[in-house]
């Protein structure tokens, strides 16, 4: 998705229709189609823009930036974590911690040591994904899936919106520990909400993941 913050409804962009309000919704439709297509076709999808969303929700955009002037192209940061998650979901590796960061890709990208230890750290809890959402009226629950690493904990947070770049989040559940099958399964039934989510408009889910980050 484009820049956070990027205003995707502005003439000038004439590449980039009318139908997202902000680049959290652009990425959230990206995900899910590509997570449905992948199911459909048995296909695996590397996670890149979920991976880019997980170092912003360590150090946000602006301070940390991912985007190459004009919002719509990666930086060297961004293109050392794409290849990072890449690398992973093609050869199956697990750890990307000490790769190589100076002079790849025929010597046109290179990040500080410092930001590809911390670019490492969040490849690392790749293939971390929201995988689908369940609805099932019949009894009033939601049950979202991600995908989990054995070890690491997660939080949720929800919210009955509108989706906007400044919507308030609470959190729900804190300290969830990996199922260890490699996805987690959490419903919401009322109970950690304050309300059926049938009961509201709208009902937005995130899920975070605790990190080992490097300062």
């Amino acid at each position: 998705a484009r820049e956070p913050g990027a205003n995707l409804k502005k003439p000038t962009i004439p590449a980039y229709p009318d139908v997202f309000d902000d680049p959290n919704e652009m990425q959230a439709e990206l995900r899910e189609n590509n997570n449905r297509i992948a199911r459909e076709l048995g296909a695996t999808v590397a996670p890149c823009g979920t991976a880019w969303e997980n170092a912003f929700d360590v150090r946000p955009h602006p301070t940390f930036i991912l985007h190459a002037e004009g919002g719509s192209h990666p930086n060297d940061r961004g293109s050392y974590l794409t290849g990072l998650v890449l690398f992973k979901t093609l050869y199956g590796v697990e750890d990307t911690t000490g790769l190589a960061h100076e002079d790849l890709a025929f010597g046109k990208v290179t990040v500080s040591e410092e930001d590809a230890a911390f670019l490492q750290s969040i490849a690392n809890i790749s293939p971390f994904a929201l995988l689908d959402i369940q609805i099932d009226p019949a009894v009033s629950t939601t049950a979202i899936n991600w995908s989990s690493v054995t070890g690491k904990e997660y939080a949720v947070y929800y919210s009955d919106g509108p989706m906007s770049e400044t919507m308030t989040w609470t959190l729900a559940e804190d300290n969830i520990p990996a199922s260890g099958t490699g996805a987690n399964t959490w419903i919401d039934d009322g109970t950690l909400t304050g309300s059926a989510p049938d009961t509201v408009p709208h009902r937005y889910y995130k899920v975070k993941v605790y990190i080992d980050t490097v300062e």
